[in-house]
């Protein structure tokens, strides 16, 4: 599945040996820029030796039983591991006179623990997409009414998928898998939820002589972000399950009450979590409730218990489980919300065409769902190059690759200087700023998507959706007004350091109602299907010496399809994506026959 093949030739030069983060591969990389290369997404990850601080014998590790990540297993469980990611107290004790806001991820739990303790290449890289720019901390904001405080332990938290949610997802090696597991489990997904934690850098002895009033110096808030590794598509499960143990923290620190000091102000004492990270013995009892289920089949419904004082976890899968049309359904309402549609028909093109992609936000959320929208939506196609949805800053180089890639970017450093002319395939996309950032020769270039009139058929179905999420918005009236108004992104040649001061009023939707689904959904399945018949009009090749003759594919193609539309195909047919669909259907079938099942 992971063999690429640059058209005429069927073999290509394999990088998979090749570490893209050595600073030496990726020069010669750029050197020969007309090399035959082969990136996967595992070829990056797996390949990657990320160094970083690790809590060492001070790391919380929760024990279980699970095959080592490496081993052929089948993937028969809901999910293979759970991890906490964030900065531990020991890091902060340590560091605590350093004026770093930005700190380096580190693994604080692990459910469940190996006892073999074996390094995976999957999981080594697992902190890094979690925290791709690294761990934001900053100092307790200490008022009278302790209001930070008071939010951060006691506030609520969103039974709905938001910004705070967002998806990475890496391939699968195919030998470590027997038969059994899901359809799509090519793929292994994060799935990933954000919060905020109070990390109190005095020992408890300090309070044990006079008392004295909190200290901001002392006190910090950071982010942790709690992850389900899974090869199942499950999203709304997943992002259930996590949520629910937020609420068990959350009711746990409630369920505590916290006593107060002479001055007034809660004792620091209990102000941490009672248990190491928040993992007590309801979150532990939940997990392995999880992780012993078995998969469900279309249909199925789910029950957890969660707690005696939340809500059970209820869940009903697809009848018609489609994991394809699962991921689209989950991530195109982000990407529709944020592109206009003239934007989303010029990425699409570009995408089909092999151009790389790069989507710059804070947002982790909106970065991801628009890659992993965009791919979502070729299907019967694949992707088949470097596909990264959130890229750690010490990867950057892999920008200068000269292969297609798809990545996402959570903040680029303040030394990062991009330089358009110098990546002719390259666009830029700033969320923030809505400006596209491209060589000048490249607008041209990129063919308008057209394919049996696609855009003008979903057109008045996004204007619909557009509509439905300024109603049930809660901006003012005036922004409402503001964000009616919205064109397509600025496509610039230069990028302005003041012109993310232009940005216009956005909706973001994470979790569309049903009116919004009811025009969504047609989008979708609109797109697919129109993909599904062309497919189906491809003639096939001829197979010579075993390799494909495409020959008469072209002509014959061209022939049967609007005048409108042949241009665009013709760029089209290629690429790589159009290549491997045409080894896939045709030429593996063939030589699976040819060689016979005693072949090597």
């Amino acid at each position: 599945r992971d063999t690429l093949s640059l058209r005429p030739k069927m073999i290509n030069d394999s990088l998979n040996s090749v570490n893209l983060g050595d600073s030496n591969n990726l020069s010669a990389m750029r050197n020969d820029s007309n090399q035959s290369c082969n990136v996967t997404d595992d070829s990056v990850t797996s390949l990657s030796r990320l160094p970083r601080r690790v809590g060492g014998e001070d790391r919380r590790q929760i024990s279980g039983g699970i095959k080592e990540c490496g081993t052929k297993k089948k993937r028969n469980r809901i999910f293979e591991e759970f991890f906490i990611v964030g900065v531990s107290r020991e890091t902060l004790m340590a560091r605590r006179n350093d004026n770093a806001q930005y700190f380096e991820p580190e693994e604080l739990i692990r459910f469940p623990n190996h006892s073999d303790n074996r390094e995976c290449p999957k999981r080594k890289v697992v902190s890094d997409f979690c925290f791709p720019g690294g761990v934001r901390v900053r100092k307790l904001n200490m008022t009278e009414s302790m209001s930070d405080m008071n939010t951060l332990l006691h506030g609520k938290t969103s039974v709905r998928n938001d910004e705070n949610c967002f998806v990475f997802t890496l391939s699968a090696e195919e030998d470590e898998v027997e038969d059994g597991g899901a359809k799509n489990s090519t793929v292994l997904y994060g799935f990933c939820l954000k919060r905020e934690q109070i990390i109190s850098t005095v020992d408890i002895d300090y309070f044990g002589g006079t008392e004295k009033p909190l200290n901001v110096e002392n006190h910090w808030v950071t982010e942790q972000v709690l992850c389900f590794l899974t090869y199942q598509p499950l999203f709304k499960l997943h992002f259930g399950v996590l949520t629910s143990i937020v609420s068990i923290q959350r009711y746990e620190r409630m369920r505590r009450s916290l006593p107060r000091n002479s001055h007034g102000q809660p004792d620091t004492r209990t102000m941490e979590e009672s248990a190491p990270n928040g993992v007590n013995i309801e979150v532990i009892s939940l997990l392995s409730s999880y992780y012993n289920r078995k998969i469900p089949g279309p249909g199925d419904v789910v029950s957890l218990h969660v707690s005696e004082e939340l809500p059970m976890i209820l869940f009903e899968n697809e009848k018609d489980f489609d994991a394809d049309r699962l991921e689209a359904q989950w991530f195109c309402p982000t990407l529709l919300s944020v592109l206009h549609i003239e934007d989303f028909s010029f990425l699409f093109g570009a995408l089909m065409c092999e151009k790389s992609l790069v989507i710059v936000s804070k947002n982790k959320a909106a970065v991801t769902s628009i890659l992993l929208g965009l791919r979502s939506l070729l299907k019967p196609f694949h992707w088949p190059h470097v596909l990264i949805p959130l890229i750690p800053t010490k990867l950057l180089d892999l920008l200068d690759a000269p292969v297609p890639i798809l990545v996402g970017v959570e903040e680029l450093p303040s030394e990062y200087i991009i330089d358009p002319e110098a990546h002719e395939n390259l666009l830029w996309v700033f969320l923030e700023s809505e400006e596209i950032l491209m060589p000048r020769g490249l607008n041209k270039a990129i063919k308008k998507f057209a394919l049996d009139g696609i855009v003008d058929k979903i057109s008045d179905l996004h204007k619909e959706f557009q509509a439905q999420l300024v109603k049930t918005s809660d901006m003012s009236v005036y922004k409402k007004e503001q964000y009616k108004k919205r064109g397509p992104f600025k496509r610039v040649h230069k990028l302005y350091s003041s012109s993310v001061n232009l940005r216009r009023p956005m909706i973001y939707c994470y979790s569309p109602t049903e009116a919004e689904e009811k025009v969504i959904f047609p989008i979708i399945d609109q797109i697919r299907n129109t993909f599904t018949d062309f497919s189906l009009m491809i003639p096939a090749p001829r197979i010579v010496d075993y390799m494909l003759d495409f020959g008469h594919v072209e002509e014959e193609l061209l022939d049967s399809v609007r005048k409108e539309d042949r241009g665009f195909l013709k760029e089209f047919m290629q690429t790589q994506i159009f290549v491997h669909y045409m080894e896939e259907k045709y030429l593996k079938p063939y030589l699976s026959i040819a060689q016979g099942p005693d072949d090597p």
